[in-house]
């Protein structure tokens, strides 16, 4: 029984690895997870009042009955937070929670990424690279956009490359167009991922995708 048990762990060593490096980050990430956060103020309570006006049903606008509508944030990160300030109100563990599993949901997703382009230890290292990084940790006490962005965007470049081996009609006319626009309208920051793809439409001379930029 135990030389089949080191036989199984010599011939699984990686994904044993794998699952106790990323327990460990899990356990780290949402131990941060506090109702004093840091930094809170600025776009923090930004996004947070915009996530409230629109679980109160004032839409999207400047906190409060009759305020003008917003016109500095995308929207798309509050409206994320909306369903959850709408179910248990503002509380900053829940929202805080949210953003973590954002977090914690684009390693997982570097880590296929990176496995499907690379190999298992590139991704196991990428992704450590990511949940280590103290300028990761330090963003996780605020209330802001770079884990939802980093997530879609880390899913937009997945897709494409499975696209590229693997070509569906569902991926190539829905969701790789529809995840542009979400990181566009998750930070302004997106407006780069959609160039980029455009001038890759143009040289796979797919023109029938440029309808893409018409919601901008």
């Amino acid at each position: 029984m135990m030389q089949t048990l080191q036989k199984n762990i010599q011939k699984n060593w990686f994904y044993i690895l794998a699952i106790t490096f990323l327990g460990a980050i899990t356990w780290l990430h949402f131990s941060s997870v506090n109702n004093e956060l840091n930094g809170l103020g600025g776009d923090n309570a930004g996004y947070i009042l915009l996530a409230q006006s629109i679980a109160e049903g004032n839409g999207y606008a400047d906190w409060g009955p009759g305020a003008p509508p917003h016109t500095h944030f995308p929207p798309l990160f509050p409206l994320l937070l909306a369903p959850f300030v709408k179910a248990f109100g503002i509380n900053y563990i829940i929202i805080h929670s949210v953003v973590v599993v954002c977090e914690l949901a684009a390693v997982a997703l570097l880590f296929c990424f990176f496995t499907y382009i690379a190999d298992r230890k590139i991704a196991l290292f990428a992704c450590l690279t990511l949940a280590l990084n103290p300028f990761v940790n330090l963003s996780l006490v605020r209330i802001l956009t770079e884990f939802p962005y980093v997530l879609l965007t880390t899913l937009v470049l997945f897709i494409t490359a499975r696209e590229d081996v693997k070509p569906t009609k569902m991926l190539r006319y829905f969701w790789i167009p529809i995840l542009i626009v979400c990181c566009y309208y998750t930070r302004t920051a997106g407006l780069s991922i959609l160039l980029a793809y455009i001038i890759y439409l143009f040289i796979r001379k797919e023109f029938r995708l440029l309808w893409i930029t018409l919601p901008l």
